[in-house]
């Protein structure tokens, strides 16, 4: 409102403050435009590296990424965590008998 009393509402304003070593800084109304226009491209640009820089899940072919889930994993795992057989050697996992009767 106060650009309305320069003569114009789109007019910036112009004020020299004054600084301790000496040499006043120019500020303009302007620049809290200019301000708030280099935050926004900044966040938007730190914005699209977070992006690149997250995993995706389930992309097939890249080391280390997991597949798909599909519904009814949680209960598949839960049930292999039951029959857990790390460790164990193909001796030990043999369940029949002499001569391979059960």
């Amino acid at each position: 409102m106060l650009g309305l009393l320069e003569g114009s509402f789109l007019k910036p304003l112009h004020l020299d403050v004054p600084l301790p070593w000496g040499e006043p800084f120019h500020f303009t109304t302007a620049l809290i435009f200019d301000v708030g226009v280099y935050l926004a491209v900044v966040g938007v640009l730190l914005a699209a590296l977070n992006q690149l820089g997250l995993e995706e899940e389930g992309t097939a072919g890249t080391p280390g990424a997991s597949p798909p889930r599909r519904p009814g994993d949680d209960e598949r795992s839960q049930a292999n965590c039951a029959s857990d057989t790390s460790g164990a050697t193909a001796a030990d996992l043999d369940t029949t008998g002499p001569g391979g009767a059960r």
